[in-house]
């Protein structure tokens, strides 16, 4: 078990490298923040990730929250029932669709059957997990057989003022910490199973879930057309992003 402090890179350090070596055994990435940025070297290494390996899954869980700033909106933060005008839904939007925005050069389509996504109203958990497939039967949350073979888990989000400015204090739990691993897991998958319950049950949350999905899945499907073309973006369809993107950003509010 390591420790790791965001004011020096570790954290950014240490998921990056959790990627990038990551073994064939992972098949299982979970990224759960309750805000998302994108944060371009670590987008590159989880499209890179999920498409070196047909069977790898992705799920992805991202907090809804209150907006800030007004006494109305300061109130809605501590309600447990959030309505849609008050919630920070722009930067639900941008974070996790600006994992898969930038153009990217794969081997292989990315398959958008295996990315999972979840928006949670008050999700402020922040964990990566790299898991792998179980063969003795027992089911993990979201119908998965999973066993956890990596982790972080600490207070810095993915954003990258948290990555990089805030004093922020994580816990690496590494492949030899068998007894942190299953404790590690049985906390997280309490975790997921509860957001994913969340999703189903929740109005606010399923409807902002259905939205990203279909958001994200057409941008995995310009990105494979892409690869089906062998040719980079236009400047049209650049454009085009960018001022998206920069609608988004109009609105959206980070930690």
């Amino acid at each position: 078990m390591n420790f790791l402090e965001s004011t020096n890179s570790g954290t950014f350090d240490c998921i990056k490298a959790m990627l990038k070596n990551s073994s064939d055994e992972d098949k299982i990435l979970v990224l759960a923040y309750g805000y998302f940025a994108t944060i371009d070297e670590l987008s590159e290494e989880v499209l890179s990730w999920l498409a070196r390996d047909e069977e790898r899954e992705l799920i992805i869980i991202v907090g809804i929250h209150g907006k800030r700033n007004s006494y109305a909106v300061e109130r809605a933060k501590s309600e447990l029932v959030l309505q849609l005008a008050d919630i920070n839904l722009a930067s639900v939007q941008l974070g996790v669709c600006g994992l898969f925005r930038l153009p990217r050069e794969h081997v292989k389509h990315i398959n958008y059957d295996h990315i999972h996504i979840y928006a949670v109203e008050h999700f402020h958990s922040k964990f990566t997990l790299l898991l792998g497939f179980r063969d003795d039967g027992v089911s993990g949350p979201l119908g998965l057989d999973w066993v956890l073979h990596e982790g972080v888990v600490g207070s810095t989000n993915w954003t990258m003022p948290a990555m990089e400015l805030n004093f922020e204090l994580d816990v690496h739990v590494e492949r030899s910490d068998k007894k942190g691993l299953r404790k590690f897991e049985q906390a997280t998958n309490r975790q997921i199973g509860a957001a994913a319950a969340r999703v189903k049950k929740s109005k606010l949350s399923g409807s902002v879930t259905q939205e990203l999905r279909a958001k994200v899945q057409q941008i995995v499907k310009t990105i494979n057309r892409r690869i089906d073309d062998d040719k980079p973006p236009s400047d049209d369809e650049l454009a085009s992003e960018a001022a998206d993107a920069e609608r988004l950003w109009r609105d959206a509010e980070y930690p």
